[in-house]
């Protein structure tokens, strides 16, 4: 495992009857794109399904808790419960493989072996880490100066990992944009000027359009703070895969694999091999080269 957790052709084609559509990705808007994006209804595309909140961060749909106490958006935060102990339980997730992968549980904060009281109960509607439910999310589409990958397409030196332990899927996208063709198959951006890009993705055998909106978490003042100005420099005030200069195709796919698998913590983790099959939706044969004992 890389990370902490995890029909027809490709490509839903882009714009529609008779009017003329940038190509994907180039971020060259047509008046018709300008005219839905700011003349039309005067709002951007929001989705309800996947929103700005730490919800999607963190795959809990509880209402953020002013009781519960700031931690780090890890698998570890406090709870308002408390344990056989009398002290407030410790709030974990499942990373082992199975069914309940990246579920919540509540367990005794005390360590093994120094008198654990054995507490444990799930926590599927625990409170939000104060951190995420306060976290800030912005718009990275045209009306924000970005573009999805410019008149370069997509290239693999786009990627650029944040804060999710998804090495496992950046690295294949990576791959896969050796051939651009390939990622330009998977993006219909007729909609982009209005605030909504959606991925062609092969989920459970078979091709789904998973379309999400620009809105992208960014980093928090203590955050940075923490940080070196280089490393300021390089993550670019987002809090998981940021953008390549203007470019933002990256953290936009980044978003609908987080989307599909119910929050970006779920996607911390997995298979190099799963995330070239969710890409090409071709046949993967994994090779494992084991060293003999000399």
């Amino acid at each position: 495992m890389c990370g902490g957790s995890s029909g027809g052709g490709v490509g839903g084609g882009v714009g529609g009857g008779k009017q003329k559509m940038a190509s994907p990705g180039t971020g060259k808007l047509t008046q018709q794109h300008l005219k839905w994006g700011k003349e039309g209804t005067g709002e951007l595309f929001v989705d309800s399904e996947f929103p700005a909140a730490a919800s999607s961060i963190d795959g809990r749909p509880a209402a953020p808790s002013s009781s519960s106490s700031s931690s780090s958006s890890s698998s570890a935060a406090a709870t308002t419960a408390k344990c056989k102990c009398g002290v407030p339980a410790k709030l974990s997730q499942v990373s082992k493989d199975g069914p309940n992968q990246g579920r919540w549980f509540e367990t005794c904060v005390k360590r093994e072996g120094a008198g654990r009281c054995g507490h444990f109960k799930w926590a599927d509607h625990a409170p939000h880490d104060t951190k995420n439910a306060a976290r800030k999310w912005k718009r990275h589409g045209p009306e924000a100066g970005y573009v999805l990958w410019g008149s370069s397409g997509p290239q693999p030196d786009d990627v650029r990992q944040g804060s999710v332990g998804d090495c496992w899927f950046l690295s294949a996208v990576a791959s896969v944009a050796e051939r651009p063709e390939l990622i330009r198959a998977l993006l219909d951006d007729s909609e982009w000027a209005q605030g909504k890009v959606t991925w062609r993705l092969f989920v459970d055998g078979d091709w789904a359009r998973v379309s999400v909106d620009t809105f992208l978490p960014t980093l928090d003042e203590a955050e940075i703070a923490k940080m070196s100005k280089k490393e300021v420099q390089l993550k670019a005030g987002m809090k998981f895969a940021r953008p390549n200069g203007s470019k933002v195709w990256v953290p936009l796919l980044e978003k609908a694999v987080a989307k599909v698998h119910g929050s970006y913590l779920a996607i911390s983790g997995g298979w190099p091999e799963e995330s070239f099959r969710f890409l090409t939706g071709a046949p993967v044969h994994k090779v494992l080269y084991v060293r003999r004992p000399r």
